[in-house]
This record gives structure tokens, sequence and C-alpha cells, in this order.
């Protein structure tokens, strides 16, 4: 979702805190976009608004239970089972 910002925001990217300014213009997700136009924080651009673009769909903000030590943990466990997974199926392949 493109919005053009009425007010500073600052978002977390890769681990650091970005600050957009006023007037530019941030391709977001749809519910931080959502967000920021409902609270008066931005408005939709226009599509021909996109001189200073920038994505921010990579660094969605997390919800409170990612931030959790034991949700992170668990995200972690599922994707090294999944990568155990895909090796083995691999190792199989290599076999036959």
């Amino acid at each position: 979702m493109l919005v053009q910002l009425r007010s500073t925001q600052h978002v977390e990217e890769h681990g650091k805190i970005v600050s957009y300014v006023s007037g530019e213009c941030v391709d977001v997700g749809k519910q931080l976009g959502g967000r920021w136009i409902a609270e008066g924080a931005a408005t939709l651009a226009a599509p021909g608004a996109t001189e200073t673009v920038k994505n921010v769909k990579a660094s969605r903000p997390r919800s409170a239970a990612e931030l959790l030590p034991g949700a992170l943990a668990k995200a972690r466990r599922r994707r090294r089972a999944a990568e155990a997974r895909e090796a083995h199926a691999r190792y199989v392949s290599t076999l036959a």
C-alpha cells in the first residue's frame, strides 16, 4: 500500500529504527498503512506520486506473540525441522 506521510514515522527495519519524514511516499503493508491512515499520520498516495518511494514491506511490525522468547524459539525449531526434512529428501533422492 502506497501512502504519503503527514507526520514523521519510525519503523523497525532489519533490526534498526528507520525514520520517514512528512511528505515522503512509503510502500508499506496493508495493516501498517491502514493503521497510519486511521491515525491520521498518512493518506493514500496518488498513483503518480512515487518520486521518493521507500519499500517497508520486508520489515513489517511484529506482533506481541512473535516478540516473546518462546514464540521465537518455536519458530526457529520449525524452520530447522523443515530444513532437516529438505536435506533428508535430497539425500534420499541421491540413493535412488
